[in-house]
């Protein structure tokens, strides 16, 4: 990366060398991806910062991909030709502790805050530089979709009883806290490994059987509002500009972004302009 630094506007949000980094990461996929034949594609706000801003929103602290199952699996298979900088964190490496259903890219060099009794929990893993990955499986829609979507919520209340400490409060209803608290007592004696296990075979049905005529992904937050998707707008990948590089996008990013962010070319008032994971400290190396 070059040392100068560059005028930009994410200056503004302390986030040129998180950005810089993240790019790195970013292409790091990209290049295994286009090695063996693996399609992905940017994801969420890294989607929404390719076809607005031509690269990050400016104040955005993370990095997201798409991946189909199929493609999911195949790259897992490369791990081995990872930079050697870089690890995979995967939700079962911390044994008997729930942080989230998705694995990460990370960069163990970098750490986003000061270690904590929260990080200490889990091993630091969580506390680096990272790229998410959202698998998209195949589905019914109607009911099958919210009976299957209910299905991995009651499994994800579960794995919340062996997080460090419980947030009720993240839950917008009554009854969802409710919820969140009975399955999370539920599951502190629950062995957590064989929950994601079954998480994951109930996703996989669909995909590894080719059923199902539209897409969600399952491993993200379960109470997502956002709706299944045909299998034609993931039907095929495009190049997009993202901070002077190509990346892999969706062709169906419009409906995808509309799906996420309604109007999504309207930029939020400037009191909005936060990341979702609050990387404001940022820059010592472990």
């Amino acid at each position: 990366m070059d040392d100068k630094k560059r005028i930009r506007e994410d200056e503004q949000y302390g986030l040129v060398d998180y950005h810089d980094r993240s790019l790195e990461m970013l292409l790091e996929v990209d290049r295994i991806c286009r090695k063996h034949g693996i399609e992905y594609s940017v994801a969420y706000g890294t989607m929404l910062g390719a076809i607005r801003h031509h690269g990050f929103i400016p104040w955005d602290d993370d990095a997201d991909v798409f991946m189909t199952r199929e493609n999911y699996d195949k790259f897992f298979q490369h791990l081995d030709e990872l930079d050697p900088r870089f690890r995979i964190v995967k939700p079962t490496d911390t044994p008997n502790r729930f942080y989230d259903c998705i694995a990460r890219l990370v960069w163990p060099e970098w750490k986003l805050g000061p270690s904590t009794e929260l990080t200490a929990y889990y091993d630091e893993l969580h506390n680096m530089m990272f790229l998410d990955f959202f698998i998209l499986d195949r589905t019914k829609g109607g009911l099958a979709f919210k009976m299957r979507k209910f299905r991995n919520a009651f499994i994800y209340g579960l794995c919340m009883g062996k997080r460090s400490k419980n947030n009720p409060g993240d839950y917008a209803k009554a009854w969802q806290r409710a919820a969140a608290k009975f399955l999370a007592f539920l599951g502190r004696h629950r062995n957590l490994n064989k929950l994601l296990a079954k998480k994951d075979r109930l996703n996989r049905r669909y995909s590894d059987k080719g059923k199902g005529d539209m897409m969600w992904s399952f491993n993200n937050y379960p109470m997502s509002s956002t709706k299944p998707m045909p299998l034609s707008v993931y039907a095929k990948v495009i190049d997009v500009d993202f901070e002077g590089h190509k990346v892999m996008c969706f062709e169906g990013w419009d409906e995808l972004l509309k799906n996420s962010y309604g109007d999504y070319m309207k930029l939020p008032p400037d009191k909005e302009r936060k990341g979702l994971h609050g990387t404001t400290w940022f820059g010592d190396r472990l």
